[in-house]
């Protein structure tokens, strides 16, 4: 995925609202594709990450990822909801941060 398509997808999860609409699962199921993999791309640049300063954690990733999973199971709306805007908004733009950087 490419800095700019990153850029209209975390635009595009912004304008979700998660809370209001009945098939939120079932569209963030598709989301969650694209989510898991911006972060397998993410954990595979993790070094050149860290070479440019940003502290960033494996873990924390990973427990994300996983906080989503388990918010789908249960259908916890509120959790997932949370997860992303507070959790996974912010590591997308980390790396869309670190993509522009790397092109120049």
């Amino acid at each position: 995925m490419s800095e700019k398509e990153l850029t209209g997808f975390i635009r595009e999860l912004e304008k979700k609202q998660l809370l209001s609409e009945e098939t939120a699962f079932q569209k963030l199921e598709q989301v969650m594709q694209t989510i898991t993999s911006v972060y397998l791309k993410l954990l595979g640049d993790i070094l050149k990450i860290r070479e440019t300063g940003i502290d960033i954690s494996e873990e924390v990733i990973l427990q994300q990822l996983k906080n989503m999973e388990q918010a789908l199971k249960k259908k916890d709306v509120v959790l997932l909801h949370d997860t992303i805007k507070y959790e996974v908004l912010g590591a997308l733009y980390l790396y869309q941060n670190f993509l522009m950087k790397q092109a120049g």
